[in-house]
């Protein structure tokens, strides 16, 4: 009887603590690199004193490790990756381009009505698993078919809100934009963009949108 006790209780341990072993980096705080992705932003910005976010990551005693639990940042319960930033309306000035490489998780980004600049054609093109990209008025540049190229590179791309109202984006609008099919929500209004989609590749996207601003 002790030696079926012993197994029983061997496997019991088995079955609940070596799960807990091989359970998401969440346990233990957020992933590194996305911390240091996240102070990275931090320092790259001039943070306005009227912001209630930024300027309090890395602050808290305790907290100082794990970024899951900072304002403005939303991580997965499966995998402690950040999943969403949300950094509207917090007076940031400055560049945000250059780190985004290091949250390739990111699903959701929400950067809009703040004092950024850069050119954003480089900025976000390991980020595939956007749904939501949210940077308008800002003071953001660059060419948008270049933009709309890297971001058609993403085979699983499934970004559903793309709102760049209020920058300095020029170029002509791509024709390829047609083919980000689950595009729900696009704005571009407010910038120094020409052109128009061909009604031949539109006809059939447009009427999938909820909402389709353009700069005319």
């Amino acid at each position: 009887m002790a030696i079926v006790d012993l197994r029983r209780c061997f496997k019991l341990w088995y079955a609940f603590v070596v799960p807990l072993l091989h359970m998401s980096p969440s346990i233990n705080g957020c992933i590194e690199r996305e911390r240091q992705a996240l102070l990275a932003l931090k320092q790259g910005l001039v943070v306005d004193t009227r912001s209630q976010i930024v300027s309090t990551w890395g602050t808290s005693e305790g907290q100082n490790k794990d970024c899951c639990t900072w304002k403005g940042v939303y991580c997965s319960n499966q995998t402690g990756q950040v999943v969403e930033l949300q950094l509207g309306s917090q007076y940031l000035q400055g560049s945000a381009m250059d780190v985004w490489g290091n949250m390739s998780s990111l699903a959701v980004l929400n950067l809009t009505d703040n004092q950024l600049e850069g050119d954003i054609t480089n900025s976000f093109s390991e980020l595939c698993n956007l749904r939501s990209l949210r940077l308008s008025n800002n003071n953001l540049s660059g060419e948008f078919p270049k933009f709309v190229q890297i971001l058609s590179k993403c085979s699983h791309m499934q970004l559903e809100e793309l709102s760049l109202y209020g920058n300095q984006l020029s170029g002509r609008i791509p024709a390829s934009i047609g083919q980000m099919q689950s595009l729900t929500q696009l704005s571009l209004y407010g910038n120094r963009l020409s052109g128009r989609i061909p009604e031949i590749k539109i006809f059939g996207f447009i009427l999938q949108l909820a909402s389709f601003k353009l700069p005319f």
